[in-house]
């Protein structure tokens, strides 16, 4: 008998991601409200780079899973982040 689900495990993996997010930003912030307007802006523009992402490898048959993790991690590294994912999916899509 399991303790918890894969949903389970899931849920807390995320919620921990997101909890060590805000709190890396606030600890660099200069105020609460500028970490979450940064940590927001991160949010935002992950998505966008995810989207990209998404674009330029369909075509492949790969694609990034969205979630608010791979945003974040998107959106906090810019580019060399984005393209980490694309490997990552690339990766997953051709592994035997």
């Amino acid at each position: 008998m399991a303790i918890a689900g894969d949903g389970t495990w899931g849920t807390l993996g995320l919620a921990a991601v997101l909890l060590g997010a805000l709190t890396w930003r606030a600890a660099t912030a200069a105020s609460a409200g500028e970490a979450l307007a940064r940590l927001m802006a991160d949010l935002a523009v992950g998505s966008g780079w995810v989207l990209a992402l998404n674009l330029l490898l369909s075509p492949l048959g790969a694609h990034v899973g969205w979630n608010p993790a791979t945003a974040w991690l998107a959106g906090t590294l810019g580019l060399p982040g984005a393209m980490a994912l694309a490997l990552l999916a690339v990766m997953a899509r051709w592994q035997p």
